[in-house]
């Protein structure tokens, strides 16, 4: 399987250690547990209300369902919501739901989609329609204050935070130059990422 989201995941990969339970919310078809498979010992489930039919029925850790919908009695260590949250209604009861499964010391591993990015100043001028609400399937997208607020609602500590990628309308960047861009603008970077913990 080709990996489409792996340097997301190799940012991720370093707060996940052998034997940790780990619920992959919005798994699609199942990415993340495969780019981990040299883990051994972790123990995965995977969620997505898109999953096809066939990966549910033939890998038994895969289950057709939302974070609002989904029930288990299990408790995680790790909780991975990449882009996940701007396609729920309520961003609050999704972390809320997800945050239940979360053992005392666990952690969500989280990654939203940032606002203000410097693509979305520069298409300003010209009045695009839809952009950026015209993502498909985004309720909403994010700044790191709303997400420090709804962290600060759920009793939430924001443990890591940090911003990733740099995008131009026109121009596809170098991941070097993008890395470059969004640590000197952070509030204009992509992808904001947050390691989430109970306090």
């Amino acid at each position: 399987m080709e990996i489409r989201n792996k340097r997301t995941f190799d940012y991720l990969n370093q707060f996940i250690k052998e034997d940790d339970k780990i619920l992959d919310v919005g798994c699609r078809d199942g990415e993340l547990r495969e780019y981990l498979h040299d883990k051994k010992s972790i123990h995965y489930i995977g969620i997505d209300p898109g999953l096809d039919s066939e990966i549910e029925h033939k890998e038994k850790w895969f289950f057709n369902s939302t974070i609002e919908d989904f029930k288990t009695d299990l408790k995680f260590d790790i909780i991975v919501m990449s882009h996940v949250l701007e396609h729920t209604q309520s961003p609050y009861l999704a972390l809320k739901k997800a945050q239940s499964f979360l053992k005392p010391s666990g952690k969500i591993l989280m990654s939203v989609p940032n606002i203000y990015t410097f693509k979305f100043l520069q298409v300003i001028p010209f009045n695009i329609k839809g952009y950026p609400k015209g993502n498909i399937g985004h309720y909403q997208e994010f700044t790191k204050m709303e997400i420090e607020n709804l962290c600060r609602d759920l009793k939430l500590k924001i443990d890591k935070y940090q911003p990733r990628g740099f995008e131009c309308v026109l121009i596809q960047l170098p991941w070097c130059i993008q890395k470059f861009f969004s640590c000197l603008f952070p509030w204009m970077s992509t992808e904001l990422n947050f390691i989430l913990k109970n306090k």
